[in-house]
């Protein structure tokens, strides 16, 4: 007997509702905003900044303020999406919850795609700027730009938790 999509109060495991319960894990609004910063940094100054102006050269500025605009769009209809399910959740909850798992599982594979292409841009441009910065050769650009993911890596592996969460069995 299906009993149809879980209550706004479920969890998807139950130390997931444990960790829910003792506030561990909850997104704070300083939290969000240490991402969208760190974010903003690390893509739009390093990364992003000379690439448009190379490409868009005195429009920059103009390609920036549509990009804000299409950002504060995205925000206010998640925004409004969690505010409507009464929940929050990722753009796979919703759209499992409304009948299209499928659909949902393939937005998280791209966005996971999509992550996975922005940090490495981020390697390639830390690892070229450590190598200029040192006055090193452009191979050397290639070894930092390797350390620099491995970093990141140990960042988001720390980031997932204590050890016991990497233990956890999925039964």
């Amino acid at each position: 007997m299906d009993s149809g999509p879980p209550t706004p109060k479920a969890a998807f495991h139950p130390r997931t509702a444990a960790r829910r319960d003792k506030g561990v894990g909850r997104l704070r609004l300083r939290d969000a905003v240490a991402m969208a910063v760190g974010g903003m940094i690390g893509g739009g100054i390093f990364s992003v900044l000379g690439v448009t102006v190379a490409l868009a050269g005195h429009l920059a500025v103009g390609s920036f303020v549509i990009g804000g605009a299409i950002a504060m769009v995205t925000a206010h209809s998640f925004a409004a999406l969690s505010a409507r399910a009464g929940r929050s959740g990722g753009l796979f909850v919703y759209l499992h919850n409304a009948g299209f798992p499928r659909t949902g599982s393939y937005i998280s594979w791209l966005l996971m795609f999509g992550y996975l292409i922005a940090v490495g841009v981020y390697g390639f441009t830390f690892g070229h700027y450590a190598a200029h910065a040192f006055g090193l050769p452009g191979a050397f650009a290639n070894v930092f730009a390797v350390l620099i993911l491995l970093v990141f890596l140990g960042i988001n592996l720390r980031g997932v938790g204590h050890r016991r969460c990497l233990r956890t069995s999925w039964s």
